[in-house]
């Protein structure tokens, strides 16, 4: 308010996560939130609250006229349902809406261009959770969706440093549920499946971990974010999207 005035208020402006589980975390006022890092913590709720502030200027400043296009297509190969036997519950009705699975394999890929048609952005819909790296890792990640992103706006920012080119891709979510990027399944350590209806090793929880289609977390991350971005290059590149009205 104090850089552009009442333009943007909490009636016009949506802040959409990506729902990565490597994140820093202490900037909630809620203590669920708040646990793994011992408490709230100013400077990682400071950077949050600086970079969305930016975020929004620099969107601000780049305002211009625009034509708009939407592509709708599928991913088959970049998500599973982690708890398949809870699916079953759902609703007959529910579970006729994807007869070919228990996930929505659906990609929406929203392609915006400037009046002479010049490429400028692209958001990228997909349900899929950023838990290609697990609760191992102790690095700050945007994991498979960061992945996706980073790839796209390379195709069209070259070699600028992540965030600082013309065009920016962004991966949001979806409708995420149970649907888990760790598509070999969940194993227990000596190579058997978990318990399919309790997620257990012997009754043990901690033993059962979800395994990606990559030899290890940062190589899973890769290969789910790279379908993702080859999926999305591929709707927005074809020439079947329908215009949507201008900005």
């Amino acid at each position: 308010r104090n850089i552009l005035g009442d333009i943007y208020t909490e009636e016009n402006v949506l802040i959409s996560g990506i729902h990565t589980h490597a994140g820093p975390g202490g900037f909630s006022w809620y203590a669920l939130y708040d646990i793994t890092t011992l408490g709230f913590s100013p400077q990682n709720f400071d950077a949050v609250v600086n970079g969305i502030v930016e975020s929004i200027v620099l969107a601000h400043r780049a305002v211009k006229p625009s034509r708009v296009f939407v592509n709708v297509g599928r991913l088959d190969d970049a998500n599973i349902n982690r708890s398949p036997s809870s699916y079953l519950t759902n609703p007959e009705e529910e579970r006729a809406r994807y007869p070919d699975g228990d996930t929505d394999k659906v990609m929406t890929v929203l392609r915006i261009d400037d009046m002479q048609g010049n490429p400028t952005g692209m958001i990228a819909w997909y349900a899929v959770h950023c838990t290609s790296m697990h609760n191992t890792n102790l690095l700050i990640s945007g994991d498979n969706k960061g992945v996706a992103s980073f790839l796209v706006e390379q195709q069209f920012n070259g070699d600028r440093l992540p965030g600082t080119g013309p065009f920016v891709a962004a991966f949001v979510q979806s409708n995420a549920g149970d649907v888990s990027p760790n598509i070999r399944g969940a194993f227990c350590p000596d190579g058997t499946p978990c318990d399919v209806l309790t997620s257990t090793c012997k009754g043990d929880s901690t033993k059962c971990l979800a395994e990606g289609p990559g030899k290890d977390d940062f190589e899973s991350t890769y290969i789910i974010g790279e379908r993702q971005a080859r999926a999305a290059l591929s709707l927005f590149r074809n020439e079947t999207q329908t215009p949507l009205s201008l900005l």
